[in-house]
């Protein structure tokens, strides 16, 4: 994973992973026998092994895990039908993951916990009103990072109001808004913690539909907030 960067091509019949240096040389499909699918294409996700040596990925409702060559394919956990996965994270200390669901409606979701086989352990995140989005995992595998639109708006297009970053640990259930100091009328989106867990990144946008998109850095505990650069979305940190 260190040298490698994983990404999604779309440029064929079906969504494929592919693989190539940091430099961007040397694309290389990873020879799934089951394409990336889902109902919405923009929130489909896909998380390395802690080793880097693993994928896991899904397909609609289903989560399969394959080796970065291609091979070791399996099924690793499968939702009921009118359920799929979105978005997925793995431990690097726990060997847990976290993956989020979408129900009919963009609003209707869940984060669920599973361990290194695939075994459902717990509902992270129930179906609470308005959206979720995340799961992140902090460095020790002991909290997750989330988010949640406050104002519980609920309709067709998924559109938010008010999304909050919240740490919830996983013991104990305790959560903490970390979005506490975000202007109104904006969404924080997509928080990552930093390689050593101090920092959080994530996307900071006005609510509207189609609004400018940057890129914010905060200290662990939400404060400290900096814009680092504009017109950009999807951030990771490794």
């Amino acid at each position: 994973m260190g040298n490698k960067i994983a990404f999604l091509n779309n440029n064929f019949i079906n969504t494929q992973i592919y693989l190539m240096n940091r430099d961007g040389s040397d694309p290389t499909l990873v020879p799934a026998p089951v394409p990336v699918s889902g109902n919405d294409m923009f929130q489909i996700d896909f998380c390395w092994s802690p080793d880097g040596t693993k994928l896991l990925y899904m397909n609609e409702n289903r989560l399969y895990k394959i080796n970065s060559d291609g091979s070791g394919f399996e099924l690793f956990a499968e939702l009921p039908v009118g359920e799929e996965f979105v978005e997925v994270d793995w431990a690097p200390v726990t060997n847990k993951i976290a993956a989020r669901t979408v129900g009919s409606q963009p609003y209707i979701g869940r984060i669920l916990l599973y361990n290194s086989s695939g075994s459902l352990e717990q509902v992270l995140v129930p179906d609470l009103p308005g959206n979720i989005g995340g799961p992140s995992f902090s460095i020790d595998g002991s909290a997750i990072l989330f988010t949640h639109d406050l104002d519980a708006l609920e309709t067709p297009d998924g559109r938010q109001l008010n999304s909050h970053i919240i740490l919830k640990n996983i013991a104990s259930g305790t959560e903490t808004d970390l979005s506490v100091n975000k202007p109104l009328g904006y969404n924080d989106l997509d928080p990552k913690f930093s390689p050593n867990g101090a920092l959080v990144i994530f996307v900071e946008t006005s609510n509207p539909p189609n609004s400018p998109k940057n890129i914010t850095l905060m200290n662990a505990a939400g404060a400290g907030r900096l814009l680092m650069f504009g017109g950009a979305e999807m951030v990771d940190w490794k």
